[in-house]
């Protein structure tokens, strides 16, 4: 972890195109949060803190700062045309005020869980994940729902009746590429059974990273779908 983080810190200080990096973390109920930190400022401190009373289920607003540790192993370069110029996005792992892991934080959970298994007869816990979703016309369509009373599809094919360049197909060649770009070991990318039904496949890996990747994944779907004016979940 020291070796990693002394890389990574001398990457940044190096790289005058990286101006700010994105710290995120997942609340209890499975949401990624996202907060912008100033390259110098993340650089110069380990004092990250934010208001824990505004994340369901996480401090009272008497008890509001909680703190953010760096995991510098999960680190991730965004695509500047679909994530914006001069930033790289890595997961951190909630703290409480007297600096030891947060009970709530389910990532840090998870890693230490890993870690135990590997110490007790040297386990190593992989995971495969299919994630599935759906893309529907236009932005932010949930919304809108409550006044439309619909979703439309963007396609009413199903497994083999999505054509190149429709726009299901286009979109997940665009996500695929993102994935590509941030380090995923895509397998195959295909509409689904559904209208309008995607699936990505990306390789195995250790339970952490592939619930990191999992977080990455349904982020940089939503911002495909939005860049083409569509909506995915």
């Amino acid at each position: 972890m020291a070796k990693v983080e002394k890389e990574r810190r001398k990457y940044l200080e190096g790289e005058k195109r990286i101006k700010a990096v994105t710290v995120a973390f997942t609340d209890l109920e499975g949401r990624l949060h996202m907060l912008d930190y100033d390259k110098k400022f993340l650089l110069s401190t380990d004092q990250l803190t934010f208001d824990g009373s505004s994340i369901r289920g996480f401090t009272r607003i008497a008890e509001s700062d909680l703190r953010l540790g760096i995991d510098w192993r999960a680190f991730y370069w965004m695509p500047s045309d679909i994530f914006g110029p001069g930033k790289v996005l890595v997961f951190g792992s909630v703290l409480g005020r007297d600096g030891l892991p947060y009970e709530s934080d389910f990532r840090g959970r998870l890693m230490q869980y890993t870690e135990d298994l590997y110490k007790k007869d040297g386990t190593v816990a992989n995971v495969s994940a299919e994630i599935e979703g759906f893309i529907f016309h236009g932005r932010d369509v949930e919304r809108t729902y409550n006044q439309t009373g619909k979703f439309d599809l963007v396609s009413t094919g199903g497994y083999f009746n999505s054509l190149p360049q429709d726009p299901l197909r286009r979109f997940i060649d665009t996500a695929a590429e993102v994935q590509r770009a941030m380090g995923f070991e895509n397998e195959k990318d295909h509409p689904e059974v559904g209208p309008s039904q995607f699936e990505m496949n990306f390789r195995y890996s250790g339970a952490l990273i592939a619930a990191d990747r999992i977080q990455l994944y349904k982020l940089l779907c939503r911002q495909v779908a939005q860049s083409m004016d569509m909506t995915a979940c």
